[in-house]
């Protein structure tokens, strides 16, 4: 683990390959972009790792994550907004430049106690009017005029690609005891970070944890044998 961090903090190193099997016991917090992991077909073991926070799927050997920014806005619409639309009524357009990342969220839809229409990592690609941005994701419900959204910026980590890795879990963790589990990658707020040619067994959480991700591509990956497909989010490939 530490000769993993002092390659990935040192922001001159762009590429880590593994030249043997490794054995990681830390779950690392990441939040640098730009750059590639190449296993080059060698085992990761997760024998002996530290416990996991309770119910927490971005616990993985290797968690990415960007960072909210700024203030959040909260709109209430005005306006029904239509199922695939792609145009956003905001409080003032002239706060907004196209490029700048934002994550969505609608507020919770009156039929139920957690369901949300809209979350969502989106980018700004125009701004209409003074109160319309378009963002690069077409509403995939209707809202109507009432519902809230709340805009908050965002950095989103971006730009790192992982392959080639053969990974071994740590074992079937108990009922009582899942914070024993293990899962090699974790993207949280990603943008462009992609995973070739990597394959797992015995993972508990996700072997590919993703929540607000855009832009990202799995390819040539799979998962044998997870030790835990009843509970909710476990067993998963991504």
């Amino acid at each position: 683990d530490a000769a993993f961090l002092a390659m990935y903090n040192d922001l001159s190193v762009h590429k880590i390959e593994a030249h043997s099997n490794l054995l990681f016991i830390q779950r690392n917090e990441l939040n640098r972009s730009e750059i590639e992991l190449d296993f080059r077909g060698h085992k990761i073991f997760t024998y002996g790792i530290e416990p996991a926070p309770k119910d927490s799927p971005v616990s993985a050997i290797f968690s990415f994550s960007g960072h909210s920014v700024g203030t959040n806005l909260t709109y209430t619409l005005q306006n029904d907004m239509p199922e695939y639309f792609d145009v956003y009524e905001v409080p003032d357009s002239s706060k907004f430049t196209i490029g700048d990342w934002y994550l969505l969220m609608s507020d919770t839809n009156p039929g139920g106690s957690s369901d949300r229409e809209l979350q969502k990592l989106t980018q700004v690609i125009e701004v209409v009017d003074a109160t319309h941005v378009r963002f690069d994701y077409k509403l995939g419900w209707e809202l109507k005029a009432g519902r809230k959204i709340t805009y908050q910026p965002y950095e989103p980590i971006h730009d790192i690609t992982v392959r080639n890795l053969f990974f071994e879990g740590n074992g079937r963790p108990t009922t009582t005891d899942a914070a024993s589990g293990s899962g090699p990658f974790a993207f949280e707020g990603a943008v462009r970070c992609d995973v070739y040619n990597c394959h797992a067994t015995q993972t508990f959480w996700p072997m590919i944890f993703r929540r607000n991700n855009s832009y990202y591509v799995n390819e040539r990956c799979s998962l044998k044998n997870p030790v835990e497909v009843q509970v909710g989010g476990t067993g998963y490939l991504t």
